[in-house]
This record gives structure tokens, sequence and C-alpha cells, in this order.
């Protein structure tokens, strides 16, 4: 169950990270998935994300280790592979492992017999129009693009983005606002009812929620107390206030209840994808609205 693919990549050569790690970024976001790539700058920074490795505080889904590391680092691929895999403590770390090199024969005769969970890539198969480095990815993302993860995924997303929005409005007085639409929410809800003979009732159960300050909600509150308000005031042009949250509903939202409310929902693989980077698309607009400075100047 993950939105987000995290990588530690290891090389001494900046230039080249800084060309070739842009391709990889954009073909894991091809493929559903936000990545955060950490490049360590020297043997004190490495030694401190396997610290947090060791203690279960940080957890990376796949390094990439080049072989010669010797400018930045106090020992080559081959030697850091080793440690990590027979550490001279009992705290191994058995994350899958990317080791490339120009010479690929001359590290695999380094490495020796600490082989399990490599892969060996030559430095050209890394490099800006090679696919072989984007098919293991692939092959690595399958695992977490089914539906059980998509439906886990949805309902920790919204419920961050939830948090998100309660934060906010707790910030000024919107309180009558929000009481006030759950009231006629109620007696909307009441109004339709009476609508019903009892035998169709039980569709209309069917479809309900489950909370009355519900993600919907929420949301309006948002939209039509804050980010309004803060258009007409300030003239705001920011993209994060040009009918965002409407979207939010129909494609965040809407998906979000059909993935919770069927056993087996009808989501194509095409859907499956475009609803991932939907997601990350709303995580980037809900951190632009939290940090909005015209937004909490409208609040006050």
């Amino acid at each position: 169950m993950k939105l987000d693919y995290n990588i530690l990549w290891i090389d001494d050569d900046d230039s080249w990270l800084t060309v070739n790690v842009p391709c990889i970024e954009e073909h894991m976001l091809d493929k559903g998935f936000a990545s955060n790539i950490v490049r360590p700058i020297n043997q004190d920074a490495l030694d401190a994300e396997l610290e947090k490795l060791t203690k279960k505080n940080t957890m990376y889904d796949l390094f990439v280790v080049d072989y010669n590391l010797s400018s930045l680092f106090s020992e080559n691929g081959n030697g850091l592979i080793s440690n990590i895999r027979n550490p001279k403590t009992d705290k191994k770390i058995y994350t899958n492992i990317v080791f490339y090199s120009s010479d690929i024969e001359k590290a695999r005769r380094d490495l020796g017999d600490n082989c399990d969970g490599i892969y060996f890539f030559d430095r050209t198969d890394l490099e800006v129009g090679s696919e072989a480095f984007k098919d293991l990815i692939d092959f690595f993302l399958t695992r977490d693009m089914d539906m059980s993860s998509l439906r886990g995924i949805a309902m920790q997303e919204v419920a961050q983005f939830d948090e998100i929005i309660r934060d906010i409005l707790k910030e000024g007085d919107h309180i009558k606002y929000i009481l006030g639409s759950i009231q006629k929410q109620a007696s909307d809800v009441l109004t339709n009812v009476s609508k019903y003979k009892v035998e169709k009732l039980q569709g209309l159960i069917d479809k309900g929620g489950t909370s009355v300050y519900n993600s919907t909600l929420r949301k309006n509150a948002l939209h039509k107390k804050i980010l309004k308000q803060c258009e007409q005031q300030h003239a705001c042009t920011e993209s994060c206030y040009e009918n965002i949250l409407e979207r939010y509903g129909k494609e965040v939202i809407k998906w979000r209840n059909h993935l919770a409310h069927h056993l087996m929902p009808e989501i194509n693989e095409k859907e499956n994808l475009k609803f991932r980077k939907t997601l990350i698309e709303f995580r980037k607009v809900f951190k632009k609205i939290q940090e909005c400075p015209k937004r909490k100047l409208s609040n006050k």
C-alpha cells in the first residue's frame, strides 16, 4: 500500500546524478508513484541514513549504488554493500540494491558472495534514454499497483487531506457555517427520506455516508468560507484558489467513496493510474493552501 517510492542513491558524481535522476523521477510519476530520492553528499550523511534504517525510523524501497565512490565516501560500492549485508553488528539491511559500474564484471568479482538481492547494471543502463533500469523499476512497482493497494492509498491520502482541512478550519471562526451546513444536510436527508416508501429506503441507506461531518462537507466549508473569501479580498490568482476543490470532490472524494464501498470496484488500469497521479497532485495543492500567506490573512 504505497504512493511513495523511496530510493537511497549513492554516487559521488553529482553532475551525472543531476542529469539522470530527473528522468527516473519522471518515469515513476508516469507510473503513478511519487519518488523520494535521497542522495547523501558524503560518508557522514550516508552513515546517518543507514543509522535511521537500522532503527526503523526510515524505510527505503531500493538502494542504487555506484561502484566507484572514492572521492566522497570512505570505500567503494562493493565495500559499502558488504557492510550492509554482513555488518559487524546483527543489524542487517535486506533492501534490494542496484549496483552499477562502467566495468560490471569487476564489480561482480569484487563483491564476491554478497549477491543476494543485488541487481547488476552497466552505468549506461541508468542514463537518459536507456530502458533497462526503468524495466526493473516497473517490476518493483507492479507489486504496489493492485486494487487492494489503491483502496488503502485512497483511504490514507484522503484522511491526510481531511486533517489539513480540519486544521485550516480551526484557524478562523467558521463554526457557525459548519453547524449550519450540518443542520441543512440533516434536514435535506429527512426531507428526501420522507419521499420514499419503506421498501425503498434500503437503497438510500446503502448509498449514505457514515458521518455527518464528512469529507465533502469539510471540503465545501474550506472552499466557500475561506478560499472564496480570500479570492475576493486579495484578488488571489494562485492556482490553489481556482475552483480546485470542485475537482477534489469529483476526482478524489468520488473515487475514494467508490473504492471504499465496493468489494470489486469498477476501475480499469488507466483510471487507476490517473487516480494515483491525481492524489500526488492534490498533495501539492493542499501543501500550497496550507502555506499561502493570503489565506492566513483572510482568516484574521
